[in-house]
């Protein structure tokens, strides 16, 4: 019984996740945000902040659960991040969201597109289309979907 329960508790452990060995190094002790003149305390932010450990702003948070790296196989050059988070706002509203994170180091940027803002966005546009309206620029909702700076 005792060796079940012990293979039981080993299987938990293993499947949990590492989030310090999955943090990209690109994220690692840095700060990015969508307003760089806004860098520092979260609360006072007007934009929001991207770091390892998620997304933050005013009454708005999404928390990074795990990430998987899209790099070349052959030259091992990275593509891009998607990461796993689950966002929430000040509402009780909480989701889950993939988001996709291509860093421009040499510009100390980070594009980030959320994938529910994505499908939102293409939405509105089929919608826009249908109704022959005129095709919206960006979302109202797109909050996470931006470039973030890197905060100096």
């Amino acid at each position: 019984m005792l060796r079940l329960i012990g293979i039981v508790l080993l299987g938990l452990v293993s499947t949990a996740p590492a989030y310090a060995r999955d943090v990209p190094d690109f994220l690692k002790g840095r700060v990015f945000s969508t307003d760089t003149a806004s860098c520092g305390d979260v609360s006072e932010a007007n934009g929001l902040q991207l770091t390892k450990e998620g997304i933050f702003g005013p009454e708005f948070s999404c928390t990074f659960l795990g990430f998987q790296k899209d790099a070349d196989p052959d030259t091992g050059r990275l593509w891009g991040i998607v990461a796993t988070a689950n966002c929430s706002d000040d509402g009780g509203i909480s989701r889950p969201d993939n988001m996709t994170l291509s860093p421009y180091i040499e510009g100390g940027e980070v594009y980030v597109q959320s994938q529910n803002e994505y499908v939102i966005s293409e939405t509105e546009i089929i919608i826009a289309q249908k109704l022959g309206q005129e095709i919206p620029e960006k979302s109202e909702y797109a909050w996470v979907s931006n470039t973030y700076k890197l905060c100096e």
